[in-house]
């Protein structure tokens, strides 16, 4: 039975941490805390003290005549007096009316659940049905007061009521925009039972200690943030009754000199409470501190002055006589001495270690260790350790804060500052122990996780302020605002470059683009490099969890291209295409190349991504033929202006027979007709950008090259239009063209542009080995063109050998990778057929070279 109860009572706790939104809280704690229950406790006693005293007071008026006629006599009086007086009555009837109006909103909008209201209401209710038995007041419109005082008891205790049935009791429902920080105060009874039990046990035997000749200093240590002000508030809690208290508070005083004032006034105000002859000899010794730094032809002065004859030995033999008197020792608390400068610091620990070292007191000194060795090795001390050491004979590190606590300090700082019924709990839901495991892991003390809360509410509500709440996904803002907190260096990675780290990728389900990692192996190396330094391995699974696939995925969760800025911007950013402008450039046709060109060349970061969203988000087989021109006409603009990898998947979504109206026939052959004319024209009268319409053209051939007939735009069709694309290319150029410039590697654009007509096809060949084989689109082209050439090349030996090993005067650099080489010949030629082909016809012969 005994086992079966605690059982039972360590799950529920482990509930109550794991879960607090499920526990009832009463006034900002939870009810499974002991103080709340015990509160309760004190409450339900005074309830049935008073509904016991209720009882007995009515049965005591009830059997006693005289009472029970002079309360009769009483309520008759006042009933006379509201008759004859009805404006008195009127006024206080709206007063009544007014009043309670407004209590009951108070009690509807009132942030806790007052169980002290609700044991009022109970109590006053029989004692207003007791009075109304025996004589009824009425108002002059008829409203009998004790009716309607019960009535409003009655309302008040449903709607308290009400709010117990849907768990609000810690926090009303506030509008959208309310949001209320918590402060860095902080509180007894933070730290888990762990350091509670350490706290204890520590005074324990502090006391315990002979100090009756020297004093005894305790240094507690920990990282800025990790709960030593809580700590050491849970130490004087625990003190009280044992000791006389000094709470000394170095970082109020300006200079090093008024720390030493300032202590011993404090030290005397509290030791003349306890022993006032210390009074004097204090002040003395403290005057005395403060002119030892005084020439020494005005110290003698000092001596005619009566009362200042003595040495400080003196003095300070006086003050230790007299603590040992004490029954108690004296506890002097110093905390956040890491806030103090390095002539300040040492001030305070020449104070405890020499100067104030008496008898039966005990110094309690928190402070961040790091810090504290710092400013001393500043201060020229050459071994800053050993020189703690020697004042703090007894240096305690706190206990590694439990990350149950850190997460529950966590939950309980997002309730504090805003609480809307389903959006906070849908998130705390979504937040799972690996995430939050990962979040303690990276944010391991108290204040950072607080800081941590503060700036993922702000910011949360801001961006659903400016978006909306379907617009954003919650849980994406804790990882990314996570990463800002904990990896700044990460953060502006993906922030400012996304595309040197992370690939992109089109979603089946939803066709939208999307951003992946690659591999672990590519995250680790790629952002060492970019960051310099090596990540963590609970800050790469952080980042893994931004970009892992989720089930029933969103295309505003941020892994999205068209969404990711979102987050960064904690808005719609302006170098994004909405859908608004999206609607009014197709609506436009003569429009549509004037928006283009400022998406593209007007604003700082390119919008090809958002433009891509907004086409493949458009319903192609709800449009008319009309408006699917218009998407035509963008389309074909958009692939003249940008050379973007992911045009040649747009395209392959518009020019599908299926998604023009399949059921019209005429209508598929009007738009075969209509994208063939605008692609021709479009390119005829193109002059800048005709190796981005090469390279999209080939990215559209290589998808269609398998299931030709199922697009608009078969291969044949495409082919032509590169072959256009190539002839008005070389007559544009204003200067002659050599064949050396098909092949020389040293960046020329006749190179660049031939290279762009190249279609690859990934594979494995029958050994098993990834290979590609490629198919240059123009390469008869160019060999028909120089061929014509009535002067021919006369560099026929230096393009033979351009991929050999050999020394070339074309080669940008000595250094030449055989396999790339490879892959740069068939790029060009396709095979090896073409080459030979190309340098016989377009090359003088190596016999007329000679000559």
């Amino acid at each position: 039975m005994k086992r079966g109860i605690s059982y039972l009572i360590k799950k529920g706790r482990t509930f109550a941490v794991k879960h607090p939104w499920y526990i009832p809280h009463f006034n900002g704690k939870r009810l499974s805390d002991r103080t709340t229950l015990k509160t309760i406790g004190w409450y339900a006693f005074g309830f049935l003290w008073l509904l016991t005293a209720i009882e007995m007071g009515k049965t005591y008026v009830c059997n006693n005549i005289i009472i029970r006629d002079e309360i009769d006599t009483y309520f008759v009086t006042v009933e006379n007096i509201l008759a004859d007086k009805d404006f008195l009555n009127v006024m206080i009837t709206l007063t009544g009316v007014l009043a309670s109006t407004i209590w009951l909103k108070h009690v509807w909008e009132d942030r806790y659940l007052s169980l002290k209201r609700m044991m009022i209401a109970v109590c006053v209710m029989p004692v207003l049905t007791f009075a109304g038995t025996f004589s009824n007041i009425h108002s002059a419109i008829k409203i009998d007061y004790a009716a309607f005082c019960w009535y409003v008891m009655f309302v008040q205790l449903l709607l308290d009521f009400f709010k117990l049935w849907y768990r609000r009791w810690n926090v009303k429902a506030p509008g959208k925009s309310k949001l209320n920080y918590i402060t860095e105060l902080p509180k007894e009874n933070l730290d888990e039972k762990v350091r509670l039990d350490y706290a204890k046990d520590v005074l324990e035997w502090l006391f315990n200690t002979d100090i009756s000749e020297s004093s005894f200093a305790v240094g507690i240590t920990s990282e800025w943030g990790s709960g030593k002000t809580s700590f050491l508030l849970d130490m004087k809690k625990a003190m009280k009754g044992k000791c006389y208290q000094i709470d000394f508070k170095p970082w109020h005083c300006q200079t090093p000199d008024q720390i030493v004032n300032e202590f011993f006034e404090l030290f005397r105000k509290t030791i003349k409470e306890i022993y006032s002859p210390l009074q004097k000899p204090i002040v003395r010794y403290a005057q005395l501190l403060s002119d030892a730094g005084l020439p020494s032809y005005v110290k003698p002065l000092f001596g005619l002055i009566p009362g200042m004859g003595h040495s400080i030995d003196s003095y300070k033999s006086k003050i230790e006589c007299g603590l040992k008197q004490l029954d108690k020792p004296v506890v002097v608390t110093i905390d956040d001495m890491d806030r103090l400068a390095a002539d300040e610091l040492f001030e305070v620990l020449r104070l405890i270690r020499n100067t104030a070292a008496f008898p039966n007191l005990i110094y309690i000194a928190c402070y961040d260790k790091a810090y504290v060795v710092r400013q001393i090795s500043n201060m020229g001390i050459g071994d800053s350790d050993l020189y703690l050491e020697k004042i703090f004979p007894l240096e305690l590190s706190l206990p590694k804060t439990e990350e149950e606590a850190l997460i529950e300090t966590f939950r309980r700082a997002m309730m504090d500052m805003y609480f809307l019924q389903g959006r906070h709990d849908s998130l705390r839901s979504r937040i799972t122990a690996e995430d939050e495991l990962i979040m303690v892991r990276m944010l391991p003390t108290y204040r950072k996780i607080k800081r941590f809360a503060r700036v993922l509410m702000t910011n949360t509500m801001f961006i659903m302020k400016k978006l909306g709440e379907k617009k954003v996904d919650l849980y994406d803002i804790f990882l990314i605002e996570l990463i800002h907190f904990s990896m700044q260096d990460v953060y502006m990675v993906l922030r400012d470059t996304p595309e040197e780290f992370l690939e992109v990728t089109i979603d089946e389900r939803t066709r939208q683009a999307k951003y992946y990692l690659p591999s672990d192996k590519y995250i680790e190396d790629t952002l060492n490099e970019l960051i310099g330094r090596t990540l963590e391995k609970y800050e790469l699974q952080l980042i893994k969890k931004c970009f892992a696939p989720r089930k029933g995925e969103k295309i505003h969760y941020l892994p999205y291209v068209d969404s990711y800025l979102n987050y960064f911007c904690l808005a719609t950013p302006t170098a994004q295409i909405t859908k608004e402008e999206f609607a009014e450039a197709v609506d436009d046709r003569s429009e549509i190349m004037g928006y283009v060109h400022r998406w593209f060349y007007k604003l700082p970061i390119k919008k090809s991504s958002s433009l891509y969203s907004r086409m493949m988000e458009t319903r192609i087989k709800s449009l008319s033929l009309e408006q699917w021109k218009n998407h035509m006409f963008l389309l074909y603009s958009w692939l003249c202006e940008d050379d973007y990898d992911m045009i040649k998947n747009v395209m392959v979504y518009y020019l599908l027979k299926d998604n023009v109206r399949p059921k019209d026939e005429e209508a598929s052959g009007m738009a075969l007709q209509y994208a063939t004319e605008r692609l021709e024209k479009i390119i005829s009268i193109q002059k800048e950008n005709r190796m981005n319409v090469a390279k999209n053209l080939c990215g559209y051939y290589s998808l269609i090259e398998k299931s030709e007939s199922e697009y608009l735009l078969g291969c044949d069709a495409i082919k032509k239009m590169l072959i256009l694309n190539f002839n008005l290319y070389l007559e544009e150029k204003h200067v002659h063209q050599d064949a050396i410039n098909v092949v020389a590697l040293n960046g020329n654009d006749l190179n660049a542009f031939v290279k762009a007509n190249d279609v690859a096809d990934s594979g494995y060949d029958t050994f098993g080995d990834f290979s590609h084989s490629h198919k240059n689109l123009i390469i008869d082209e160019v060999i028909k063109y120089f061929e014509s050439y009535t002067e021919k090349s006369s560099h026929w030996k230096d393009a033979k050998t351009m991929y050999d090993n050999g020394p070339n005067k074309y080669r940008s650099t000595t250094f030449v990778d055989q396999t790339a080489m490879k892959e740069e010949k068939y790029s060009i030629f396709g095979d090896d057929a073409h080459f030979e082909e190309f340098l016989n016809k377009c090359f003088v012969g190596e016999k007329l070279e000679k000559v």
